[in-house]
């Protein structure tokens, strides 16, 4: 980090400014996930987009179970 910090002092303050304020941006829609106790920033749509595929699958088993006791019951 101190190598990347010695960069920026290099540039002139209007580019350690544009960049500062690029990170900053890149920074704003992010949502924490945490996958096997390791927690990641990600876009907040990709998380939008994980958290319904994982309902749509929840409701999805429900079905398939409910169905499938159902064809055992049948079967009897």
């Amino acid at each position: 980090m101190e190598k990347e910090l010695n960069i920026l002092r290099k540039l002139s303050q209007d580019d350690q400014q544009s960049i500062l304020n690029l990170i900053s941006n890149s920074m704003h829609n992010l949502t924490p996930i945490e996958i096997d106790n390791t927690v990641y920033e990600i876009p907040t749509p990709v998380y939008k987009l994980i958290d319904n595929l994982a309902v749509q699958i929840k409701e999805l088993s429900k079905l398939y179970t409910s169905s499938s006791s159902s064809d055992l019951e049948e079967a009897n």
